[in-house]
């Protein structure tokens, strides 16, 4: 018995140009330097069953029509079409546009879905003005706006979450606080060098307490501190936090031994000390003591001496 095989017409082009409408299906390899453009003929009905395209170069070739558009998976309707390098196209006319049958070059698909958008020639995926980026070339996925997950996060690398490894959280100095936080931000101080949270009215530290040196010099203090302080030379006063809440504590030490002669004064900041309306002064010889702030009323209490 006689076979019959249908063996696709094959074209190359390496620079600008001009692919004419097929009555066949045709296979295209774009090959030479690209970026370039090459122009396909208005769409018309034709017998093959698909017009094919082969991106060969390391850079994008885009397609251009004189009339209709480039319609479907990874197209928007527009009069050209981009492939990037190392990409696969297949298309077929309806005599009015040419219909993207597969275009394995822009389409991202997702378990959930499917996210279309252009795949860059440096190897990045963008949606909806670059708020979300695969990095295809680095590895790296880029969330520019804000990432809601109403889930379970599980990461199996670093970060890691279910592992042994790590997590990089937000870091930065108290400038770089957020303008209007939301409880429970949390974020790495790079000033106080803890971790901190924001509880609704206020930052909460936590960790090993910030060390801090008060050396002959007035200082507003923050919660955690441990402050060493030196009168030495002159008197000091500490101020304490404006807003502070329940628990927040802050320690105080007579390094040179000199309180007795040139005092610490404790300014209150609007906040009772012991439940008087009065600053704390510490003439002590080598005091070392701890304050903590229990509410508006009751403000802060010497817990140690």
């Amino acid at each position: 018995m006689a076979r019959y095989n249908t063996v696709a017409t094959v074209a190359s082009i390496s620079s600008a140009g001009t692919v004419v409408t097929p009555n066949e299906g045709l296979l295209t390899t774009f090959t030479g330097s690209a970026p370039y453009t090459v122009t396909i003929a208005s769409p018309v009905l034709f017998s093959g069953s698909t017009q094919s395209f082969f991106n060969n170069n390391t850079n994008a070739v885009t397609l251009s029509t004189p009339s209709g558009a480039f319609r479907g998976p990874g197209s928007t309707g527009a009069a050209t079409l981009v492939m990037q390098p190392n990409t696969v196209l297949q298309i077929v006319s309806n005599g009015t546009d040419y219909i993207t049958v597969q275009d394995d070059g822009s389409t991202f698909s997702a378990t959930t879905g499917q996210f279309s958008s252009t795949l860059n020639a440096d190897g990045t995926f963008s949606i909806a003005t670059n708020k979300f980026t695969v990095d295809a070339t680095n590895g790296n996925t880029v969330v520019a706006g804000t990432l809601n997950v109403t889930g379970t996060s599980t990461f199996t690398g670093a970060p890691a979450f279910n592992s042994t490894s790590h997590m990089l959280i937000p870091k930065g100095s108290d400038a770089q606080r957020p303008g209007t936080p939301a409880t429970g931000f949390i974020r790495y101080n790079t000033d106080r060098n803890v971790v901190e949270v924001w509880t609704g009215s206020a930052w909460q530290t936590s960790g090993t307490p910030r060390q801090v040196d008060v050396i002959n010099t007035n200082y507003s203090a923050n919660s955690g501190d441990q402050c060493f302080v030196s009168t030495s030379t002159t008197a000091v006063t500490i101020t304490l936090p404006g807003s502070p809440v329940k628990g927040d504590s802050i320690r105080f030490f007579d390094l040179a031994r000199t309180f007795q002669t040139r005092n610490l004064t404790v300014a209150r900041n609007g906040r009772p000390i012991q439940g008087d309306a009065q600053d704390l002064t510490v003439a002590t010889e080598g005091a070392a003591f701890e304050l903590v702030f229990y509410d508006v009323t009751f403000g802060w209490r010497i817990f140690n001496v």
